[in-house]
C-alpha cells in the first residue's frame, strides 16, 4: 500500500486514481499530523509527500519524524513540490533521505518510474484472486 499525503483535495483525488489504476493500493492523507499516525498503523509500502501540506505539520517535519523513529525509518519515501530553490537548496538531504524528488509539475511516467523503482512493479503489490 502507498500512502500519499498532500494537501490539495483534487492532487490527492488524482494521484490516487493514477496509482490505483496502474494496481498499485492506495491510502489518502490530507493532514501531516495524521500522516505520520497512518506510517505506524499501516506500515506502507511506500510514502508519496508533497513537502510543502499548508499545516503546521509540514513534508519537512514528517519527512524529519519518519526518519527519526526507527520503526518507519525504512520506509521509502518520496517527495515533490513546486519550490524549486527548496528542492536544490536541499538535494544532499533528499538523496540521503528519499527514493526520489520530483519537481511540480511532473509527468506521470516520472512518478510511476520513481514508484516502481521505490517497489517495484504493481503487480508484486496486488494481491490475485482465485
Amino acid at each position: 500500500m502507498i500512502l500519499v499525503v498532500e494537501d490539495d483535495q483534487d492532487i490527492l483525488t488524482f494521484l490516487d486514481e493514477v496509482l490505483s489504476d496502474e494496481g498499485y493500493p492506495t491510502e489518502r492523507c490530507h493532514d501531516g499530523k495524521r500522516a505520520l499516525a497512518l506510517v505506524r498503523e499501516l506500515q506502507p509500502k511506500l510514502v508519496i509527500l508533497d513537502l510543502w501540506l499548508g499545516t503546521t505539520e509540514t513534508g519537512w517535519t514528517i519527512l524529519e519524524q519518519l526518519r527519526a523513529d526507527p520503526a518507519t525509518r525504512a520506509v521509502p519515501v518520496i517527495v515533490y513540490s513546486a519550490d524549486a530553490r527548496a528542492l536544490a537548496d536541499h538535494a544532499p538531504l533528499f538523496a540521503a533521505e528519499c527514493s526520489a524528488v520530483l519537481r511540480k509539475p511532473f509527468r506521470l511516467e516520472q512518478l510511476l518510474a520513481a514508484v516502481e523503482d521505490a517497489i517495484g512493479p504493481a503487480s508484486h503489490h496486488t494481491q490475485q484472486v482465485a
